[in-house]
């Protein structure tokens, strides 16, 4: 390699890493509780510790219509503004980013999640329950992040656990406050790297559109701020990147979703247990209980999870 290449190479490098927030802790999206509930359906509890896989939906298949659209138009508008607060020289960056962006199809795939408060981590939440608990008749996974081990371990297995951005404003001022970092942070670096990229336009706005991208996957409408929603986001599908897209019936629809692994069991090592982020298994408020409980009591000691199971004493009876 020339040194003039090598120089290149150093340069766009220290950019890129700038730039590479997907795979980046962010203090504002870091969860603000220390346990993650995801409520779902008997059906789906035992798919998920047969397999000991957990599966990221696509984006767009959520329960609200405007998914991810709304997300493009906060980042959008967060531009336009950053835009007119920028100096002289980020601007034409900027306006470059954003007309990349209409055209950059990031496929994301999410695995959703809430925070629990008070003691929903030993009962849940009432309204989530209904909503996504199988209406009190499914079970609620708990997920502890209480340590710097448990954070790894849902790190290293899925993706860093990121907290949802409520309402336009919030959005907004979420997304100026990632281009102001990223310019900041460009302008820290050393004086060869900054007159080298700034002769790149191109390469920049691509490097500020990796800030970007993946930031409509987090930006939600402010009508469902109730569910405290923390989530797991993917983007990488194909078999080259070893997460083959499989398809689940939603109604009439088959929707896309990609499946991961949530346990690190070794199965070469005997006796052996299986170990996951997964803590704690909590049976809806509503249905048999004594019956659900004795099942997947028996269900998980004999697929050797560990996972202590208790029953939500909420009194609700599904209609």
């Amino acid at each position: 390699m020339s040194d003039a290449d090598q120089a290149e190479y150093l340069h766009t490098k220290q950019v890129f890493q700038l730039s590479d927030t997907l795979s980046r802790d962010i203090q504002r999206l870091r969860p603000q509780k220390q346990h993650l509930l995801h409520y779902t359906s008997l059906d789906a509890f035992y798919n998920i510790m047969e397999s000991g896989r957990v599966r990221l939906s696509s984006v767009k298949s959520t329960n609200d219509p405007s998914e991810f659209l709304f997300g493009v138009e906060v980042v959008q508008q967060g531009l336009r503004e950053a835009r007119s607060e920028a100096r002289d020289e980020e601007q034409p960056i900027i306006d470059r980013c954003a007309d990349e962006l209409i055209n950059r199809n990031f496929k994301a795939f999410v695995f959703c999640m809430s925070e629990a408060i008070e003691d929903e981590s030993e009962v849940g939440d009432l309204n989530q329950w209904r909503l996504y608990g199988a209406d009190g008749r499914g079970i609620a996974l708990l997920f502890d992040i209480s340590t710097q081990p448990k954070w790894d371990e849902l790190q290293t297995l899925i993706s860093i656990p990121r907290r949802v951005i409520y309402g336009e404003k919030e959005g907004v001022s979420f997304v100026k406050e990632q281009i102001q970092e990223f310019f900041n942070n460009f302008r820290s670096l050393p004086k060869e790297t900054q007159e080298y990229m700034g002769k790149l336009p191109d390469y920049m706005s691509g490097y500020l559109g990796n800030v970007l991208f993946w930031l409509p996957s987090v930006l939600k409408h402010k009508a469902y701020r109730h569910e405290r929603e923390i989530r797991l986001i993917r983007g990488d599908i194909g078999e080259h990147a070893g997460n083959p897209l499989v398809f689940n019936d939603k109604g009439t629809i088959r929707r896309p979703s990609i499946e991961l692994p949530i346990s690190n069991w070794d199965q070469s090592v005997e006796p052996s247990v299986q170990s996951s982020p997964i803590s704690r298994v909590i049976i809806g408020p509503s249905g048999d209980q004594a019956a659900i409980e004795d099942s997947v009591s028996y269900f998980l000691e004999a697929r050797q999870w560990d996972a202590n199971v208790r029953r939500s004493d909420i009194p609700y009876r599904a209609v």
